[in-house]
């Protein structure tokens, strides 16, 4: 297994998407978020992209850890792990260490991060983590 510090093809991105079971945008959509991301780190075994992940956000104040991916036949090997490692240690040297990582974990997969020293919400101090879709927001005419 080898983990190269770069972004997967918008198609492998795409691939990883629907394996997990998730959306997957248009081609477009994918190569432009793939274009859009500051950093990603893919997991390779004989050549074969098996997990993946990338840090987007402003890369002053935050970052995020998106879409840690591992293609179903290669779970529970590390893989994820590895990946993390290195986009973790790309920021450490990449950005300044009061920056905010966040990330939103898939259920159940919390225990993935927390060797990292990632904190689960709530906590003292911090709320719950929130989500929306765009389109479902509530936001015509809520002026006060």
């Amino acid at each position: 297994m080898t983990v190269r510090l770069s972004l997967p093809s918008a198609a492998q991105f795409a691939d990883f998407r629907r394996e997990a079971g998730w959306d997957v945008p248009d081609p477009d959509r994918c190569r432009r978020a793939m274009d859009s991301s500051l950093c990603g780190a893919v997991a390779y075994v004989d050549d074969q992209p098996v997990s993946m992940a990338r840090l987007v956000g402003d890369g002053h104040i935050n970052i995020y850890l998106q879409d840690v991916i591992t293609r179903k036949a290669y779970r529970g090997q590390g893989h994820a792990g590895h990946v993390i490692r290195a986009l973790l240690t790309h920021a450490q040297h990449q950005y300044a260490p009061d920056l905010t990582i966040g990330l939103f974990a898939a259920d159940g997969q919390d225990g993935v991060y927390a060797p990292f020293g990632f904190r689960t919400r709530p906590c003292n101090g911090y709320g719950p983590g929130m989500f929306a879709r765009l389109g479902d927001l509530a936001i015509a005419d809520n002026r006060q």
